[in-house]
């Protein structure tokens, strides 16, 4: 009897489970950096909070939101709270903006390093997981903001690329077909997408994570009107990422 293979919606089932799991944690990430200043999150969601968006009240001073835009996540803390982290000293602010980063490359690695076929790929992984999180606020100060213009022509030169395969530029079209089923290989793909989403953002784009400790550095240097120009650019490339993006991802459906 031939094996049945598993169908597309399989697939896109996985991937999406994936990728919930993945900004999750990533999430979670920055609510506990949070919580270390004494900031409550007063909102959290899955999905850009961009309209059409379902509005959840799990609490009298927290709310849930789901959209369709499921091309990231957010943790909110209140006003006061969101304009008191840029007056935190630099290593505290940085860690607050960049803990989700931080926290998915040490899962990214750790689970790699489960699902690594080799001894020395599991000690390979495991040591940078617990270097990472070991100097995590080192890191996400002083080593993720050196690694945004590399982040930036990696996104790049991976969009171009999928563009020029006729895929979407963030790659859904072609990232379903890359969906393993089997426990070990999805394991390491569990692994790859925690680091992938982590290098995404590192980009230098407002108001991604990297962007915003980018920010805490420039406003050393450079005064409030280009950190207004830097800010409205970011923000302006992310919704015309976001628009391409789907728009892509509809025509390569077509």
């Amino acid at each position: 009897m031939s094996r049945v293979e598993p169908t597309i919606a399989l697939h896109i089932l996985i991937l999406a489970a994936v990728l919930l799991l993945v900004v999750g944690i990533h999430e979670a990430g920055h609510a506990v950096a949070m919580r270390r200043f004494g900031m409550r999150p007063i909102a959290a969601g899955v999905g850009l909070p961009l309209p059409p968006v379902l509005r959840l009240r799990l609490s009298s001073t927290f709310t849930f939101t789901l959209s369709p835009w499921l091309l990231g996540a957010y943790v909110e803390p209140s006003e006061r709270d969101t304009e008191r982290i840029p007056d935190l000293p630099y290593r505290d602010a940085a860690w607050v903006y960049n803990a989700g980063v931080i926290v998915n490359f040490v899962f990214g690695f750790a689970v790699t390093a489960v699902a690594a076929r080799s001894t020395f790929g599991t000690l390979i992984y495991s040591i940078a997981a617990v270097a990472i999180w070991a100097l995590r606020r080192l890191v996400a100060g002083y080593v993720l903001p050196l690694l945004a213009i590399p982040a930036l022509g990696i996104t790049l030169y991976g969009m171009v690329l999928s563009w020029s395969q006729g895929q979407s530029g963030v790659g859904f079209a072609g990232l379903v077909d890359l969906v393993p089923t089997d426990p070990p290989r999805l394991l390491s793909f569990v692994g790859v997408i925690s680091i992938v989403v982590g290098i995404l953002n590192l980009v230098p784009v407002y108001p991604l994570d990297n962007a915003r400790v980018c920010d805490l550095l420039l406003g050393r240097w450079v005064g409030p009107q280009f950190l207004a120009w830097f800010r409205g650019v970011g923000v302006a490339l992310m919704l015309l990422s976001l628009v391409g993006a789907v728009l892509s991802d509809l025509l390569a459906a077509i």
